[in-house]
């Protein structure tokens, strides 16, 4: 996508890594979404084949600006290298968090980046992953309460166990808690916590200072321990907001194997900040993997390649066209809600929450007030789309192959202006352009009856708007 060609020479012996921008136009998934995605948005809503609309406006939004996201043909901008002249099109993304496999991994890399670098400070850390029974997922995607009830009780009963261990009963832990929207394992909706807590717990000294006390690693009876408190209050919960019956709460209690799981077994050191950073990246990481996606159109079919072998020994899923494209459309997160969310000392209102992300500088700050810390505080910039790409793939995108520095100088919107400058270019024309809808199966061979023998029958005028004669055997 280069507009102009490098007239330097290279005066190193070794070339430098070059960004090379991506074409999502050649992907399967992306085949499959521009050949199928108006049939599928047709049937949805039709029904004919369903009694009520199947894709939220939000889903529909996201899979539409999936076509354009890359394509330089609806927006782009123009950076020149200061040395040698080359001009390179960086294309604008839809900043979607699903389905997008780019955007979301720059929303991935964001979130590590930020909770590594300016949150999570240099003590140990522990993955706590709660899964729910299938009865009560449901209520957790249709009612915002229970999401945030059921993630409120996770991170309250870690925390009370981490004190009890610790042997501190006023101590707060650090919790980040993600809310993940399925499972890639087979694009099906499964709502479920994935849950990063310190391995101890933090103390104001009476000096005004933070200490840590760091706690041994749990056994299997004491999470257990702490699954089924989470359980009992979790089906309490539901039980209050007329979710679920007493009765068969008390039913569900006495379950062998009730459906709730609890796993604790990943930690990180405190000295691992790379592998750290790598263990929110999969805590934050999108529902599905658009690369394990193989799209066969010639026989209407669609290979998703599992991660790991499923329960049965499968190590693939085959789908129709529809049948995926329904799959992913239900692995959208609804819009404006927050999937990252910070518990006890990582909280926003926390008292001691900017000595706790600041504890690894092992600064004696004291905690000021609500009034002068406002006065203090700056917010720090995002991440920049150059900072993202050197943080994913070590490669620097604004580093020309001649060795200069690539600098954005031109912004394009408008789609005649993007389609003039690609013309003058020489560059190809990329804009979105989804194949329209299908008929059905068999509709173009159907058709229509003929009834030669057919009378329209001679309806009086005075039985309309009145009630038919009655005839008399």
């Amino acid at each position: 996508m280069d507009g102009m060609a490098c007239t330097c020479r290279q005066t190193a012996s070794v070339r430098p890594s070059v960004y090379r921008p991506r074409r999502p136009q050649q992907t399967d998934f992306y085949r499959l979404v521009e050949d199928n995605i108006e049939t599928f948005l047709v049937q949805a809503n039709d029904p004919f084949y369903t009694s009520a609309p199947c894709v939220p406006p939000h889903a529909e939004t996201a899979m539409r600006d999936f076509l354009s996201c890359g394509l330089p043909g609806d927006g782009f901008c123009r950076a020149v290298c200061r040395r040698c002249g080359r001009t390179l099109v960086i294309s604008y993304s839809c900043q979607h968090r699903c389905p997008c496999p780019s955007c979301a991994a720059k929303k991935t890399a964001v979130a590590g980046a930020k909770l590594v670098d300016d949150v999570i400070p240099e003590v140990p850390v522990r993955m706590w992953t709660l899964t729910l029974p299938k009865r009560l997922r449901f209520f957790l995607d249709k009612d915002a309460k229970m999401l945030d009830g059921t993630g409120r009780i996770l991170a309250g009963e870690v925390e009370m166990f981490l004190r009890r261990l610790a042997g501190i009963e006023d101590g707060r832990c650090g919790t980040v808690q993600f809310i993940q929207w399925g499972a890639s394992r087979d694009l099906q909706r499964h709502v479920h916590y994935h849950q990063l807590s310190t391995d101890g717990v933090f103390l104001v000294c009476s000096d005004g200072s933070v200490s840590f006390q760091e706690v041994r690693p749990p056994t299997r009876e004491e999470v257990k321990a702490v699954e089924q408190r989470i359980a009992t209050r979790i089906l309490k919960l539901f039980v209050r907001h007329d979710h679920l019956e007493n009765s068969e709460a008390e039913k569900m209690k006495t379950w062998e194997f009730s459906g709730f799981s609890l796993d604790a077994s990943v930690a990180v050191e405190a000295d691992d900040r790379k592998g750290l950073e790598h263990l929110v990246r999969y805590c934050a990481k999108p529902s599905f993997v658009a690369s394990n996606v193989t799209y066969l159109p010639d026989a209407d079919q669609v290979i998703y390649r599992l991660p790991k072998p499923d329960p049965q020994g499968r190590t693939q899923i085959e789908l129709t066209p529809m049948e995926c494209l329904q799959r992913i459309v239900e692995l959208i997160p609804p819009p404006r809600k927050n999937m990252i969310r910070f518990y006890s000392a990582f909280a926003p209102n926390c008292a001691i929450r900017r000595k706790v992300v600041r504890y690894s500088e092992q600064e004696q700050l004291t905690i000021l007030p609500s009034e002068e810390k406002k006065k203090t505080s700056r917010r720090k910039a995002n991440l920049t789309w150059a900072a993202l790409i050197r943080r994913v793939f070590e490669v620097d995108p604004l580093r020309c192959p001649c060795g200069g520095e690539l600098k954005i100088v031109e912004f394009y919107t408008d789609g005649h202006e993007c389609a003039d400058y690609l013309e003058r270019c020489g560059l190809p024309i990329q804009t979105a352009d989804p194949k329209p809808a299908r008929s059905p199966p068999g509709f173009e061979d159907y058709e229509e009856p003929e009834f030669e023998d057919y009378v329209e029958p001679d309806t009086p005028d005075e039985w309309y708007g009145t009630d038919p004669p009655f005839y008399e055997d």
